[in-house]
């Protein structure tokens, strides 16, 4: 059985993965001094639904909201 490796292109995105991760990080304590911690919250809870809808909406997927259980 071969062994996996990487190539130069799981090494690049892994490298991308490293910055967006511990800049996220960093942003945050910059953001801190400024706002709120709930509006910070609030600010990267609501972008990322949005984004996810975005995406959701770009594969040709629809959403479907189950009812709520009486």
């Amino acid at each position: 059985m071969q062994k996996p490796t990487m190539g130069v292109s799981e090494w690049i995105l892994l490298l991308i993965l490293s910055v967006l991760w511990g800049g996220s990080f960093f942003f945050n304590e910059v953001a801190l001094q400024e706002l709120q911690p709930l509006t910070l919250v609030l600010g990267r809870v609501s972008l990322a639904a949005v984004a996810l809808i975005a995406f959701v909406v770009c594969q040709g997927k629809q959403l479907r909201f189950s009812r709520p259980m009486a």
